[in-house]
């Protein structure tokens, strides 16, 4: 196992570019294979089409429109991770073609900022409590995502 040291880390620092912590927690997905990008390929083919290269193809769009002919150079250094406020920008470039809506981030398990299609909700009546369940899609991963929310007897 190689270990690594102060000296390396310096290096690296110096050849990669390097975004401070707090500027990373306002941050949704991450490089490859992005949560977000997976997100909007998801629902501009009704669910059908939402793999790696489906959601490139979006990212890559977006950025050439911002950044051009350094479009490569600049998701190769920073990645197609979106802050808050780059999906804002987003839903301006995209006008009206995607539902931004149902596009909802959330933690679960060891994902925490990730971005999952909303599906819908229901109302359960269980002794008394009312009980809504949230259904989600998660086309990075592929699955189904429950989550429920307990309210006050009625």
């Amino acid at each position: 196992m190689r270990t690594v040291t102060k000296q390396s880390l310096d290096v690296l620092a110096r050849t990669m570019s390097v975004i401070p912590m707090s500027k990373l927690n306002g941050f949704v997905g991450g490089y490859s294979d992005d949560c977000f990008w997976r997100c909007i390929a998801y629902l501009n083919s009704g669910g059908s089409s939402y793999s790696e290269s489906d959601a490139e193809s979006y990212a890559y769009g977006y950025f050439s429109n911002l950044y051009g002919g350094y479009t490569s150079a600049y998701l190769t250094s920073l990645g197609a991770g979106m802050s808050l406020s780059d999906i804002n920008n987003y839903k301006s470039y995209s006008g009206n073609s995607v539902d931004f809506s149902r596009i909802s981030v959330i933690n679960y398990g060891n994902n925490e900022g990730h971005a999952v299609v909303y599906l819908g909700s229901s109302v359960h009546y269980i002794a008394g409590q009312a009980i809504t369940y949230y259904n989600y899609f998660d086309p990075q991963n592929n699955q189904t995502i429950d989550s429920l929310i307990k309210h006050e007897s009625v």
